[in-house]
């Protein structure tokens, strides 16, 4: 208590106090000291309401002044934990995803049918696995595509023809016209074809899941 508050606390007392040793003193009959206690009861009675007025907005205001707890400062650290990784099994609503491998190469496809890059650029091969993990069948439409964002935000599609040799290669089992039935895993392949000097300066890529929920998972 602040020597303020003390004052103030004496005051409080002594004031009904001296009024009612005032009151016996003065030389009033009967009638005169009923109305003069009167008096000073009701204001003691004030006294007291003001006081525990008083002490019930402390005792608010001091709750609403409560330090954070360690928890709450782990809170933003723990978000911050959960960003998508290369190799993590990763779950939306209806599916299951894996991003299985995200490689470099110069070349894709078999023995026969191969693809190569343009001068000056490289291939982002990527495989990826994903189940139905809903209770009904999902289209072909409805599955999970790929995009490749560089550093700037822009969105790469896949480069068609590769992407074909390399599922060819990586055996993908992906449904083009079928859907994925409940419980069924699907090996999927894309390639991307992007400018080497780019790619390797700049950090900054990603890879967006475009499913039932987006995820992207930083790949630089």
């Amino acid at each position: 208590m602040s020597d303020q508050d003390q004052s103030i606390a004496k005051w409080k007392f002594f004031v009904p106090f001296y009024g009612i040793y005032a009151i016996f003193k003065a030389p009033l009959d009967s009638k005169g000291k009923w109305y003069a206690t009167s008096i000073v009861s009701t204001i003691i009675f004030l006294f007291v309401v003001m006081n525990s007025g008083e002490k019930s907005e402390k005792v608010v205001t001091s709750s609403t002044n409560q330090p954070t707890t360690s928890a709450e400062k782990e809170k933003p650290q723990e978000e911050a934990k959960k960003v998508p990784k290369v190799g993590e099994v990763l779950k939306t609503e209806k599916f299951e995803i894996t991003v299985v491998s995200v490689k470099e190469r110069n070349q894709v496809g078999g023995q026969f049918l191969k693809e190569k890059p343009a001068e000056g650029a490289l291939f982002i091969a990527v495989t990826m696995k994903v189940k139905n993990i809903s209770s009904k069948p999902v289209s072909s439409f409805s599955q999970p595509r790929l995009k490749l964002i560089d550093p700037s935000g822009n969105k790469y599609d896949d480069a068609s023809a590769a992407s074909v040799h390399f599922k060819t290669e990586i055996e993908s089992s992906g449904k083009t016209f079928s859907d994925i039935n409940p419980g069924i895993t699907v090996k999927l392949g894309e390639v991307f074809e992007v400018a080497k000097e780019l790619w390797k300066k700049n950090k900054g890529w990603k890879l967006l899941i475009d499913a039932d929920d987006n995820i992207e998972i930083p790949l630089n």
